[in-house]
């Protein structure tokens, strides 16, 4: 049995990257964000893509094994 974990990552993978795609292009609408004494307005695909990267970063930080 050659990489039986690997494969099973890369079909998470794929299957996570495809609902990511699914759930961005049905959120095309532009939406407001008001904090404080700024207002901005861009599209929700790119919110979501922000965030979703953000989470991606704090997710492989915390789960390294080592901090420093």
């Amino acid at each position: 049995m050659t990489g039986g974990k690997t494969d099973f990552k890369m079909v998470v993978g794929l299957f996570t990257g495809i609902l990511l795609l699914i759930v961005f292009f049905q959120n095309t609408q532009v939406v407001s964000l008001k904090l404080l004494f700024w207002d901005i307005s861009m599209s929700r695909v790119i919110w979501l893509i922000l965030f979703t990267l953000i989470g991606f970063v704090i997710g492989v930080t915390a789960g390294r094994k080592r901090w420093f």
